[in-house]
């Protein structure tokens, strides 16, 4: 049996999806079964054949994690030291979601799961703390480090960016920041993938989509395939402006694309970006 953490947001609705298209035996809990106290989750787990833990959940306000690192430090940390706790207990294999925000984001070459990582904010602390605290409490493991996360489900970059265009006749998007995107649509079949597989290749992964981009960039190309079919007009005029023209309470990597040779390794099959946001379209239009 599967035991999928944060069944509720973007990536688990997903996985819940897919694991339901494969026909796999899962359990899901979010907000009900706090990670953050570990008699909850011992609770929960008593009495099941669980063999697999996916922990979609976690505490993804970037921003605001600056003014309250401890609440996240509690969930994106201290929870998951707790699930990797349990699953030690239960013997089971866990898969956890790490971030982009573990690097500090100036190097010019695509990142390795070998380089040092060097987190410049809350959020990127919490979440290296949270794949220590991982890696001390459990040996049988996966952390896929992923970027620029978006999907059918919940609010993200690409939905933002169509609402805007329906809104605002010329936006400035950032052009100094350069990485990729990460479609949960396609990273959830890889997931099923290596649940089927009972994979032992344990460690930390780097995956997003193919592809090496700035958000303008995306912006363009979601404005351009967003009017093709009828979501938003061609006309919106889109700029390039730099990190410093947007000032933001965090920072964010200025380069954060990554070497994904070692997810290669698992069978994850890597799509380019601009087919997968033309897969979230279509997937998209399923679900209205």
């Amino acid at each position: 049996m599967i035991w999928l953490i944060g069944k509720n947001g973007m990536l688990g609705k997903q996985v819940a999806q897919e694991l339901k298209n494969n026909d796999i035996d899962f359990v899901g809990t979010d907000v009900e079964t706090d990670i953050t106290d570990i008699d909850q989750l011992i609770s929960f787990a008593r009495d099941k054949d669980i063999k697999w833990i996916i922990n979609a959940s976690g505490y993804t306000a970037v921003d605001k994690a600056e003014a309250e690192e401890l609440i996240a430090q509690k969930v994106n940390s201290v929870g998951v030291g707790n699930i990797a706790q349990v699953a030690d207990l239960l013997g089971a294999k866990v898969i956890h979601f790490s971030t982009d925000y573990v690097f500090e984001g100036n190097g010019t070459t695509p990142y390795k799961e070998t380089d040092l990582p060097h987190p410049v904010s809350a959020y990127g602390r919490t979440k290296l703390n949270g794949e220590i605290e991982l890696v001390k409490n459990t040996t049988k493991y996966f952390i896929f480090r992923i970027s620029w996360l978006y999907g059918i489900y919940g609010a993200n970059f690409v939905k933002t960016m169509i609402r805007l265009f329906n809104e605002k006749p010329e936006l400035g998007i950032i052009n100094d920041q350069v990485g990729a995107p990460t479609y949960t649509g396609t990273l959830a079949k890889n997931l099923i993938k290596l649940v089927k597989s009972d994979s032992n290749e344990f460690g930390i992964y780097h995956y997003s989509d193919e592809g090496n981009i700035s958000w303008y960039d995306f912006a363009v190309e979601i404005r351009d395939q967003g009017a093709k079919k009828g979501l938003c007009p061609d006309s919106v005029k889109l700029n390039p402006i730099t990190t410093d023209q947007y000032p933001t309470p965090a920072t964010r990597p200025a380069y954060s694309v990554f070497d994904k040779a070692k997810v290669q390794g698992l069978g994850f099959e890597l799509i380019g970006w601009k087919d997968n946001l033309n897969t979230y379209f279509e997937e998209s239009e399923n679900i209205k």
